[in-house]
């Protein structure tokens, strides 16, 4: 049996070819596969339609839609601290100044771009640190990760203020963003 497939509707769907209609010649088990069908730029739906080509029955619709992109998810290639202060403090105290990096991607300012910040372990471990510097949550308690960090739309990302424990050491603050790039600031405090 032959099939004819008709795409309907104001979209730019069309199947691949770039025709709105195409017949088909049925399997042995009586089904019949409409080719691909490329979206094209105008959102909307449309609708598939099936007929059967040599005996005139009831047709059967398929409804499809064209979607809008997702915006891209912001990206950074490169985070760079906005002044070359040493990251120091004393212990049981916190960094004075705060700590401010500005995220680019090809040499320009990339804004709206998501980070975690985590005191790790180790260059080697990135599980969170169980000592040393530490952000505070809302309830004024110790935490050694945050998420949902966002640059603002010169980049610029101003991270919370940095409190320290009575631990002296050299320690790690890894930046990463929702893509999976990671950036390391080495704080010290002593």
């Amino acid at each position: 049996m032959r099939v004819r497939f008709e795409i309907r509707g104001e979209t730019e769907a069309r199947f691949y070819g770039l025709t709105d209609q195409v017949t088909v010649f049925s399997r042995l088990d009586g089904t019949a596969q409409a080719p691909k069908i490329m979206a094209g730029k105008k959102v909307g739906t449309f609708t598939v339609r099936a007929t059967l080509v040599d005996e005139p029955r009831g047709a059967v619709d398929f409804t499809g839609v064209v979607a809008p992109r997702p915006a891209p998810t912001p990206t950074a290639d490169a985070v760079t601290r906005t002044d070359t202060l040493p990251l120091t403090a004393k212990p049981d105290a916190s960094f004075v100044e705060p700590i401010t990096v500005r995220a680019t991607h090809r040499g320009k300012p990339a804004a709206d771009v998501k980070f975690t910040a985590t005191m790790i372990s180790s260059a080697a471990d990135a599980a969170p640190n169980d000592k040393g510097p530490y952000f505070k949550d809302a309830q004024g308690k110790p935490v050694r990760t945050l998420d949902g960090l966002r640059t603002d739309a010169k980049g610029q990302l101003v991270l919370p203020q940095v409190f320290t424990d009575g631990t002296s050491g050299t320690f790690l603050l890894r930046l990463t963003t929702a893509d999976g790039a990671a950036f390391t600031l080495t704080l010290t405090v002593a």
